[in-house]
């Protein structure tokens, strides 16, 4: 960005009539501002959208740089269940797979349930599959002090943290890679097909 652009940024001129028109629409109103060192004006509105649905057009055009840029995220999902002799709910895993990680959104094991090994299990089986599905590594994020000294026991290390979130909380993101064995199998895999 120019020194010209970023000083753009300094000024969002109303316009008021775009505005009046604006707030008919339920929309911000209109903003002119400089974007680039030749001093053209764009003209946008802001608008917040009222269903999801509405917002599929950013995901669909994001996917799709992304997708130029890195390849396709092949995305797929990961759910584990432990359960008792009875089928009895013990605790469960739900992720993700995509761009050769798993992430994992959710683990949680039923309170009378804990420390009896269920969680190291489930952490075990969706490495096991991770390797499986050629992933390079796992991550995850966690506010609990507790399933972070979780984490960490089963060798993720802290790569990032935001403080205060939520509030009176810290947001910890910890990742583990998978050895090389994994890694190495995919290129084999990949030489095999005639793509590397």
């Amino acid at each position: 960005m120019t020194i010209a652009a970023a000083q753009s940024w300094a000024w969002l001129a109303l316009t008021p009539a775009r505005s009046q028109i604006a707030a008919r629409a339920k929309t911000i109103p209109v903003f002119n501002m400089i974007t680039d060192a030749a001093q053209r004006p764009m003209s946008f509105y802001i608008h917040r959208e009222a269903e999801c649905e509405n917002g599929l057009v950013t995901v669909e055009r994001l996917s799709g740089e992304l997708a130029e840029a890195y390849g396709s995220r092949d995305e797929k999902p990961l759910i584990l269940t432990a359960s008792d002799p009875d089928g009895g709910w013990i605790g469960g895993l739900n992720g993700v797979i995509h761009w050769r990680w798993l992430y994992i959104a959710q683990l949680f094991v039923a309170p009378s349930r804990r420390g009896f090994g269920a969680g190291r299990a489930l952490l075990a089986k969706a490495e096991e599959l991770a390797r499986e599905g050629d992933c390079v590594g796992l991550y995850l994020d966690t506010f609990s002090p507790s399933a972070l000294k979780f984490y960490r026991a089963n060798g993720f290390a802290i790569v990032g943290r935001i403080e205060n979130f939520p509030p009176g909380a810290v947001r910890t993101f910890l990742s583990k890679s998978i050895t090389l064995a994994s890694a190495s199998g995919h290129k084999a895999r990949l030489l095999r097909r005639g793509l590397e």
